[in-house]
C-alpha cells in the first residue's frame, strides 16, 4: 500500500478506477445486465465529468459546483453497485478486481468529500488521476468492448492536457484507437518530443502497453518504430533503445503466435517472459524489457480468466507483483503491493505467501522512503502485522 511518488496519494487512490467503467467481457455482461447498465453509466460519467477534469477554471468555477457535485455522487452510486454484486456476476476470475471494487467506494468518497469541503484542487488532482488507473484495467487484456465516440481533443482544443492524459481518458472510456492516436500524434511532432524528452519516452512506452495488451498487435509497434528511428529529433536515450526494442518484439512474437490460448493453458508461459526481462536488465536494457514484461502481464491476466485453484493463483499473483512493480511508470502505481497482498490472503501460511511479504515489506519500504528515512503510516504498520502472521508458518499443535 504505497503512494504514488508524484502525487503522494494513498494505495486506495490508485485503486479507485481499477474497475472504472468496466473491466467487462461480453459474455458477462450480456448475462449480466445490471453489470453491464452500471459499465454503460460509468461510461457516460467519464465522459460528462472530464472536461471539468480537464479544465482547473471550470472544475473551480462556483456556477458548475452543483453539476461536479452531482457527478461525483453518480461515481459512488455506481462504485456501491459493484462492490454489492456477487463473485460470479464480476467480469472475470481475477483475484484483483475483488479488493478493488471495495476500495472503489471508500476512493470515490475521498474525492466526493473534499469537494463539498472546497478542497477543489485536492479533488480534482484526486478525480484526474483515478483517469489512470482505467488504464490498467481496460489493458489488462483485449477482452471486453471497444467504442469509438466523438474526438475529445477537438472539442475541447484549449484545454491543457498532455498525451498521456488523453491515452487515459480514450481508454477509461474503452476508445482505444483514438487512445493510440493521441500518442502516435505527439511522437510525430518534433516540437513536443525535443521539449518533453522524458514524457515522450513515457508516451512510447505507453503506446507499447496498449499495442501489446489491447492489440496484441507487434506488427503496429514495429512499423512505428522503423519510422520513427529514422527521424532526428528524438533524444539519445531513445535513439539507443530503438534497436533492443525491435529485437524483443521479434522474439517475443516467435513466442506468442497463440499467446492467448497458450498462457490459458499454462501461466510458466508468462514466467518465460519474465525470465527474459530479467535478463534484458542485467544488461541495462531497461525499455526493452517493458516488452517482455507486458506480454508476461498479458499472459497471467489471460491465465486469471478462468477459474483456478487457490496455490496456483498465488503464484501467477506472485509474478504480476513483480511485472507491475517494473511497469509502475506507465499507469500501474500501487499494483504491485496490491497482488503481493492478495498472494498472501490466497495461500496463507505458505511458502509462496511468505515470499509475496518479502517483496510486499521491500515495496512498502522503498515507496515510504525519503531523504528523512522511511516513514509508514500506523494504518500500513497495521496491515503488515496481519500480512506477516498469514505469511508465517503455522507451529505444529501435539
Amino acid at each position: 500500500m504505497k503512494l504514488a511518488p508524484t502525487l503522494k496519494i494513498a494505495f486506495i487512490v490508485s485503486l479507485m478506477v481499477s474497475l472504472f467503467v468496466g473491466c467487462s467481457q461480453p459474455e458477462k455482461s450480456e448475462n449480466d445486465p445490471q453489470w453491464s447498465q452500471n459499465m454503460q453509466q460509468f461510461r457516460v460519467d467519464v465522459e460528462n465529468l472530464a472536461p471539468y477534469l480537464f479544465s482547473k477554471a471550470s472544475f473551480d468555477d462556483p456556477k458548475n459546483k452543483e453539476v461536479i457535485l452531482g457527478q461525483i455522487e453518480k461515481f459512488k452510486s455506481h462504485a456501491h453497485s459493484l462492490n454489492m454484486q456477487k463473485d460470479q456476476n464480476k467480469p472475470d476470475n481475477d483475484p484483483s478486481l475483488n479488493m478493488a471494487s471495495k476500495e472503489l467506494a471508500i476512493s470515490i468518497e475521498l474525492g466526493l468529500e473534499s469537494f463539498k469541503k472546497n478542497k477543489k484542487t485536492y479533488s480534482r488532482m484526486v478525480l484526474k488521476e483515478s483517469l489512470t488507473q482505467c488504464f490498467y484495467c481496460h489493458s489488462r487484456n483485449d477482452a471486453g468492448p471497444s467504442y469509438i465516440g466523438e474526438n475529445f481533443e477537438k472539442k475541447y482544443k484549449n484545454f491543457n492536457f498532455n498525451p498521456l492524459e488523453m491515452a487515459d481518458y480514450y481508454s477509461a472510456i474503452r476508445n482505444f484507437d483514438a487512445a493510440i492516436n493521441s500518442l502516435i500524434e505527439a511522437l510525430e511532432k518534433p516540437n513536443f518530443v525535443k521539449e518533453n524528452s522524458l514524457l515522450a519516452e513515457q508516451v512510447i512506452r505507453k503506446f507499447f502497453a496498449l499495442g501489446i495488451r489491447v492489440k496484441n498487435d507487434p506488427d503496429l509497434i514495429q512499423s512505428k518504430i522503423g519510422e520513427w528511428k529514422k527521424l532526428k529529433y528524438f533524444p539519445k536515450s531513445i535513439y539507443s533503445s530503438w534497436g533492443h526494442w525491435e529485437k524483443a518484439l521479434e522474439d517475443a512474437k516467435a513466442d506468442v503466435a497463440d499467446t492467448k490460448t497458450l498462457c490459458q493453458a499454462d501461466y510458466k508461459v508468462g514466467t518465460k517472459f519474465v525470465d527474459k526481462a530479467k535478463a534484458l536488465r542485467n544488461k541495462n536494457s531497461y525499455f526493452a524489457s517493458d516488452i517482455y514484461h507486458l506480454y508476461a502481464s498479458l499472459c497471467f491476466h489471460n491465465y486469471l480468466s478462468k477459474d483456478r485453484k487457490n496455490l496456483e493463483v498465488s503464484k501467477v499473483l506472485f509474478e504480476l507483483g513483480e511485472v507491475y512493480s517494473r511497469l509502475r511508470d506507465i499507469s500501474f502505481w500501487g499494483l504491485s503491493e496490491n497482488y503481493y497482498e492478495l498472494c498472501i490472503r490466497k495461500s496463507p501460511h505458505t511458502e509462496i505467501a511468505r515470499k509475496c511479504f518479502s517483496e510486499w515489506d521491500n515495496e512498502i519500504q522503498v515507496g515510504f522512503g525519503g531523504s528523512a528515512g522511511v516513514f509508514v503510516p500506523p494504518s500500513v504498520n497495521r496491515t503488515k502485522t496481519e500480512l506477516k502472521a498469514l505469511s508465517a508458518k503455522q507451529k505444529r499443535v501435539n
